[in-house]
């Protein structure tokens, strides 16, 4: 599973603070759902706020959508997870929350090799909740 392979990092310029509310990340190899889970398990609040485009929600239906509909945006919702991400979210609780992402992704990617090719994984990913709490205005699920 990888997440976020994709370097459409933000940035903040020199003279500007960011007031993102969350940070949305990729995760390909259809493990969304194990992913928001295994964050969920160590206390990170995560979301998907589409998890059906738009286009193909009901209060959207009466604008005219082109004939293939709006393939990337359908594309989309479906791998896609919010991370959460505020002005207020003090540094050890982000590097806290990416040692998170990356001890599931891995441990995840591992659980996949090990049901494809029946080996046993070569090591065991175990964590304890280390996160300091989030602030108000984390996201939550």
């Amino acid at each position: 599973m990888a997440v976020g392979n994709r370097q459409n990092r933000p940035r903040v310029i020199a003279q500007a603070a960011s007031v993102g509310a969350q940070y949305t990340v990729v995760v390909e190899g259809g493990g969304r759902d194990a992913l928001a889970a295994a964050l969920k398990d160590e206390g990170i609040p995560t979301a998907v706020y589409y998890p059906r485009p738009l286009n193909l929600q009901s209060a959207s239906r009466h604008y005219p959508v082109a004939g293939g509909g709006l393939p990337v945006a359908e594309q989309l919702c479906r791998p896609v997870l919010s991370l959460p991400m505020h002005p207020c979210l003090e540094p050890p609780t982000q590097a806290c929350t990416v040692a998170a992402v990356r001890r599931a992704a891995t441990s995840l990617s591992r659980r996949r090799q090990v049901a494809s090719t029946g080996a046993p994984p070569s090591a065991s990913l175990r964590h304890t909740r280390g996160c300091p709490p989030f602030a108000a205005g984390a996201d939550s699920d």
